[in-house]
């Protein structure tokens, strides 16, 4: 590579310039100018490759490297820079296996591997999450809708049967996210970003020392948006006619203190209010965007969390102590008959209120408050505690507390309010000793005891309360791992884990069907990781081994009624799973550079001898893709500006096990992220997701709505057309 360039308007004195071109080394160099004329200099630039950065997993018990874990995880880093005006289920199609249930404003319930819950509505029983979600090492599963991309360090997706690290709550899988650290250096960021449907994200972080030993990062984020919906009842009435719309406010303080050179401290608080509206189904199923609702609901959460972690190094061990405070306060409600009374009243539904007595009219809404207090205590033997052996040992300890207050149709539609509580109380004893058998091998096993107590109480009826104690729950992980040179790394584990059972909460079930058992995962992983200075591949196979699965199970008691739903849980013979996971990241070039991801997963459930199926009955799993893959490539124009084509696609899948015969289809979404920096200050975005328009389905239900036929029929939900946007970073 050869060039020539000027420089001009230079002034008298002293020059520092520096010479950066992608895929060689920079050249540096000072002079003296006189009147701001320099001499010719030549110079040549040295060839270099560019390499890989070593990336360090947050989410394990030891230090390790992302090429050194023995588990199958995904992780973001670099890839957050062109979604900081998004959220993280913009991110989900990039995660082998990894999916979601529609039903809310943003992704609540996830499932990893065809295992997790698919709803929780006000008379469904406790918390019981598969996929956990953690923020700074405090739990916030089926509370994470909380959690922008502005500002996050890194975001990490582990795969598979973590309940030996993580406890119950990540069963199936967790997903971590880490927010920046405060610098010791004066700087910020603000950053605006404008898009169609009328959405408008704004963001600033100011980062500053406080004294030599303290600093603070503050983050702001605000975001709004009309949606993709329109009710064409509001347009008539009112003039918002946007009742699926996003108000979303989010304010991160974090504080890092270090104490003294074997002691420091870092402290996050977040205040968050997201007032969302929720208005996404309608009774004609149509693709258009339109809904007829009259009573459009809300899906809202307003949230204060804190988060304190001490780290202190002694001479033989490290010692960690997390605690986290946080509450929360939660709205979901919904028009449950999707229309008004001059929708049904039209064709063909014909609806006469002074013939049947009563309005065609149906809502439900329930609250809730949550206060949670967690606390992890965990000691880490250090490098210079030995050669050959690492040791961690830590106690967890967890208090959830939730009331509950909903109105609606409850319990099939036999009670038409609800007043109650929950509190869950959790003890873990975990640790892990890993052993390296020479330079290249290592051989590990952790266990995890936990006792959980639930508590559950009607606040109306005194008979209605029950307490349900899991002791001594066992959980744990065999793992080995071989180091193949310097570029490949092998591991295989054997995991066991569980998920809690517990009683069902509504009151007219019968009997046989108020208890349901725990149940039990057999987690058999192997996979290769291959990292080189211009390239990373990961691949695992999995296999997983259900006992007494638990099966989550509707049934709509009154077909004139589409509010009379019970949702229940019971147990399963046993199911199975069995797929791999793979992601790649290639240098193909200098400036080109392909990432990629592949799910392949299949699922099976034996119902056995349950009342509503045939005996031995098989089925799969709802909302357990066969596959999902992502591809993206990256061009570097030049050294200021880069351009991402990515290509997200999903098979297709059921909906509810009870109908495996209504299936969605498979569908593939194309994106494109462009940027652009002006100089080290400025940056240009354009973002257009889902550039050819694709309808797609996020959520189903299959039941009987539409009146005088009463069909049972399948309703969906459908994802987000196109949306574009361009935004603008001003670092300083």
């Amino acid at each position: 590579m050869s060039g020539e360039f000027e420089i001009f308007e230079l002034s008298s004195g002293q020059a520092t310039i520096e010479v950066s071109v992608i895929g060689y080394t920079s050249f540096l160099f000072t002079t003296e100018l006189s009147e701001g004329v320099m001499n010719p200099l030549r110079f040549e630039l040295e060839k270099t490759s560019v390499a890989l950065k070593e990336v360090r997993v947050y989410s394990s018990l030891q230090k390790v490297n992302e090429g050194d874990l023995a588990s199958s995880i995904t992780v973001f880093n670099n890839e957050l820079r062109a979604r900081q005006g998004q959220h993280f289920e913009d991110l989900i199609g990039l995660v082998p296996n990894l999916s979601y249930v529609g039903g809310s404003s943003r992704p609540r319930y996830f499932q990893m591997r065809g295992e997790g819950s698919l709803s929780r509505y006000a008379d469904q029983g406790p918390p019981s999450t598969y996929v956990g979600i953690v923020l700074d090492g405090m739990d916030l599963s089926e509370l994470g809708m909380i959690i922008p991309l502005f500002d996050i360090e890194q975001v990490e997706v582990l795969s598979g049967v973590q309940t030996s690290l993580f406890g119950a709550n990540a069963s199936s899988g967790l997903i971590s996210f880490k927010t920046k650290d405060p610098s010791f250096e004066e700087e910020g960021i603000r950053f605006i970003q404008y898009g169609n449907h009328n959405s408008l994200t704004l963001g600033r972080v100011y980062n500053f020392p406080l004294s030599k030993k303290i600093a603070l990062r503050v983050a702001v984020h605000k975001n709004t948006s009309d949606g993709f919906k329109e009710n064409q009842y509001k347009s008539k009435i009112y003039e918002d006619k946007f009742t699926n719309n996003k108000d979303e406010t989010s304010i991160r303080f974090k504080l890092l203190y270090n104490i003294s050179p074997s002691h420091t401290l870092k402290s996050t608080f977040v205040v968050s209010d997201f007032d969302n509206g929720y208005d996404a189904w309608a009774p004609d199923n149509n693709t258009e965007n339109k809904t007829y609702t009259d009573n459009p609901g809300k899906d809202s959460q307003k949230s204060q969390l804190l988060v304190v972690d001490n780290f202190f190094e002694l001479n033989k061990y490290n010692v960690s102590w997390n605690v986290g405070l946080s509450n929360h306060e939660t709205l979901h409600s919904y028009d449950g008959d999707w229309g008004n009374n001059a929708f049904w009243a039209s064709n063909p539904y014909n609806w006469d209120t002074s013939i049947e007595g009563y309005s065609y009219d149906f809502f439900d809404a329930f609250t809730r408050d949550i206060s949670f207090y967690s606390s992890d205590l965990r000691v880490n033997s250090s490098e210079s505690f030995s050669d050959i052996f690492s040791l961690v040992g830590g106690v967890f300890s967890s208090t959830y507390e939730e009331k509950i207050d909903a109105s609606g149709w409850l319990y099939q539609g036999l009670a038409t309010a609800l007043e109650a509580e929950y509190n869950i109380n959790v003890l873990s004893v975990y640790g892990e000793v890993a052993y390296s058998i020479n330079n290249y091998s290592t051989l590990a096993f952790s266990l995890r005891s936990e006792n959980r107590e639930v508590k559950y109480s009607d606040l109306n009826d005194i008979a209605q309360r029950y307490t349900y104690n899991a002791e001594n729950q066992p959980s744990y992980k065999l793992s080995y791992e071989q180091h193949f040179g310097e570029n490949l790394h092998w591991f295989v584990y054997y995991a066991s884990g569980y998920h809690p059972g517990g009683i069902n909460q509504n009151p007219y079930l019968e009997e046989t069907n108020r208890e349901y058992k725990e149940e039990n995962y057999a987690d058999i992983t192997t996979g290769l990781k291959w990292i080189t200075d211009r390239s990373k591949l990961d691949i695992s196979f999995f296999y997983v081994k259900h006992d007494d699965h638990i099966l989550e199970v509707s049934e709509q008691v009154d077909p004139n009624n589409p509010n009379t739903f019970a949702f229940f849980k019971t147990n399963t013979d046993e199911g199975y799973i069995y797929g791999l996971e793979s992601s790649g990241f290639f240098k193909l070039n200098d400036r080109l550079s392909l990432r990629s991801s592949l799910g392949l997963l299949s699922s099976e459930i034996h119902l056995g001898n349950h009342e509503d199926y045939e005996n031995d009955q098989h089925g799969e799993r709802a909302h357990a893709p066969n596959w999902n893959y992502s591809m993206a490539l990256d061009y570097a124009i030049d050294s200021s500006a880069n351009l991402t084509l990515e290509l997200v696609g999903k098979d297709k899948f059921i909906f509810d096990i009870n109908h495996d015969e209504l299936k969605s289809d498979p569908y593939h979404l194309v994106n494109l992220y462009y940027s652009k920096s002006f100089n080290e200050r400025v940056t240009v975005g354009i973002y257009v997701k889902n550039i050819f328009d694709k309808v797609y389905p996020t959520r189903g239900f299959i039941f009987v709505l539409e009146p005088p036929t009463y069909e049972e029929k399948l309703y969906k939900s459908y994802g987000p057309p196109t949306e574009f946007g361009a935004s603008l970073t001003y670092s300083f």
